[in-house]
Parts: C-alpha cells; sequence; structure tokens
C-alpha cells in the first residue's frame, strides 16, 4: 500500500545518507563535514537499478553524470600505505621487459620470468630483507608482480616468501650463508611439504614432530604407510 511504499523509500534514503556518510569519512579521513553532502543530496532515490542524486533544490541528477571521479584520491583510498614504494614498483614494471607476452612457449616463458624476477630483485625497490624488517612493505610492492605476470608473483612468492621467509625467520648460522643467492635469484628457492597419499594437500599431512625434552630429540611419528 502506499504508506509501506513510504516507509521503504524513507528507508532507502536512510541507508544511502549512511553511505554516503561512510564513503565521506573515507575520503576525508582528517576529517570531513558529512553536512556538505547532505545539503547538496537532500535525499536519495532508487528506483530498480537507478540511482540518482535529488539535490537541495528539487533537481534530480544522475549519479554516472554528476559524480566526478578523482584518480589521486582514489588511489589513496585504496592504496594508503607505502606509496613512494608502490610508485617505485609501477615504474619499475613500466619497462619493456615486463610487457605482456603472449607468443611463448613454455620453456620460453618460464625464462622470461627468470629474467624479471632477477631484474625486480636488483633493483633495489623491494628486497628480501624487507620480509623480516619491513614485512609491509614487501606485501606492498609485491603484490604488483602478479598483476604483470602471474608466475612471477608465484615465483617470488616462493623464492623470497616461503623459502628465503623460512630461513630468515626459523633458519641459524648454518643456513643464513644462503640468503644471499636466494636474494638475488641466484640460487633457486624452494619449499617442499607433502606426503605420499596427500600431494600438494598440506592440510592433510599426517607426519607430526614432537619436541622429547628428556633427549632434547624430535621424535618424528608417521603414523600410516600414506604419511
Amino acid at each position: 500500500d502506499e504508506e509501506t511504499k513510504r516507509e521503504r523509500e524513507r528507508m532507502d534514503e536512510a541507508r544511502a545518507q549512511r553511505r554516503l556518510r561512510v564513503l565521506c569519512a573515507h575520503l576525508e579521513p582528517s576529517g570531513c563535514d558529512a553536512s556538505v553532502w547532505m545539503d547538496a543530496c537532500a535525499g536519495v532515490v532508487v528506483s530498480g537499478r537507478t540511482r540518482r542524486i535529488v539535490a537541495g533544490s528539487g533537481r534530480q541528477v544522475n549519479l554516472a553524470n554528476a559524480v566526478t571521479l578523482i584518480p589521486e584520491r582514489t588511489n589513496c583510498l585504496l592504496e594508503p600505505d607505502h606509496r613512494d614504494d608502490r610508485d617505485a614498483a609501477r615504474r619499475l614494471l613500466s619497462d619493456a621487459l615486463f610487457a605482456p607476452r603472449y607468443d611463448l612457449d613454455i620453456d620460453a616463458m618460464r625464462e622470461l620470468t627468470m629474467r624479471r624476477c632477477k631484474a625486480v630483485a636488483r633493483s633495489g625497490v623491494v628486497s628480501l630483507a624487507d620480509a623480516e624488517s619491513d614485512p609491509e612493505r614487501l606485501l606492498a610492492t609485491t603484490e604488483y608482480l602478479a598483476l604483470v605476470d602471474h608466475s612471477m608473483g608465484v615465483k617470488f612468492g616462493v623464492q623470497w616468501g616461503i623459502c628465503g621467509g623460512t630461513i630468515l625467520q626459523l633458519g641459524t648460522e648454518r643456513h643464513r650463508h644462503y640468503l644471499d643467492g636466494i636474494a638475488t635469484f641466484e640460487t633457486a628457492g624452494c619449499f617442499a611439504l607433502t606426503e605420499l597419499g596427500h600431494g600438494s594437500n598440506a592440510r592433510a599431512v599426517e607426519t607430526t614432530g614432537e619436541y622429547d625434552a628428556s633427549s632434547d630429540e624430535i621424535v618424528v611419528h608417521t603414523p600410516s604407510d600414506m604419511a
């Protein structure tokens, strides 16, 4: 009925106003006067898939024409941290070496991916040492790699994250001499976690290792033939 329709419109308007306040707070984190938005938008009318702002004058404005996207502001919202490092990564990856290639066989693609990995490692934009000293910087810059070449992103994840990161976090001086080669990709890094019956399904691995304080040893237990 008519009352139900009006109530639904009031709920739609209240929901739209809340969303405007949230958006305003994101775009102006230092302090946003939401009343500016409220004055400009006396309400939001929702009709099917069409949304339009009803300005204070009552004039309806199509959102597609009314909203102006400011790339710099949007980028600050999406990437608020390590902005200089991210910019350096983007400049590096704009080199012709990282241009998409769709005409290579698997061997040539593997060789190109390795060349790309070594170029990133030599650039100084990011380093394996960041995994220990500034992991957020490492994540902020290397997330671009998979956008350019997913194989390169996976190889970096294994080389620096799983292999190099394991040595950094769990290794001793007996292992750390490998890090220089891993950092430059001169030494191939890998990580093996598998069992006969489980392939790459690490969650299903049955083997356990328990520390025995009385003997100062780690006791490895394999409960089945598949382990």
